[in-house]
């Protein structure tokens, strides 16, 4: 089962570099009574400028919470520099709730490989969801072409939209960490 390591062996720095790395924490938000896709969390700087090459990846995971007093659609999701098209990397598409509830947890899962370095790099992405709340869950979604530039550092927006406008819907991050894979 691959190359175990053995009490007392040493380590080099190869091996080290290839552990996934923690890059940073989510700033939490929510979105309530609004139709408009509103950034409810934010890896700031997620990216290291110069960090991605060819083939490396990165894995975020985030939970949340929802509260609804009928069944209205959410849709999550994920890019990477900013909320623009070209920058998707995961969508859950417009779904809708299960019903009335309050604080019902989800949890977002999304994945992006590099595919193409430099201020025109690419990359290739995908992902979950998961929740009691949503009626057909979990729901997977992949994105290609999304656009990063790999020489300047990167945020990573997790977004909400509500298909109504309702003060009782409430869509929030609780916590969030991606790591370098």
């Amino acid at each position: 089962m691959g190359n175990a390591v053995r009490a007392g062996q040493k380590i080099g720095a190869e091996t080290l570099n290839d552990l996934p790395a923690h890059l940073a924490d989510l700033s939490t938000g929510s979105v309530t009574n609004s139709t408009t896709e509103t950034t409810i969390g934010t890896f700031s700087a997620a990216i290291p400028a110069n960090d991605p090459v060819v083939n490396s990846g990165y894995q975020l995971r985030v939970t949340g919470t929802t509260d609804t007093t009928g069944t209205p659609t959410l849709r999550l999701r994920a890019y990477i520099g900013s909320v623009a098209a070209g920058n998707l990397i995961y969508d859950s598409g417009a779904v809708a709730t299960s019903g009335a509830a309050t604080g019902r947890p989800w949890q977002l899962e999304a994945w992006f490989l590099i595919t193409g370095t430099g201020s025109g790099g690419t990359a290739d992405g995908g992902g979950w969801v998961n929740s009691a709340h949503i009626a057909s869950s979990p729901l997977f979604d992949s994105q290609t072409g999304a656009a990063i530039d790999t020489t300047a550092a990167q945020d990573i927006l997790i977004t909400a939209t509500w298909g109504t406008a309702s003060a009782s819907d409430t869509a929030r991050t609780t916590a969030g960490a991606i790591i370098r894979t």
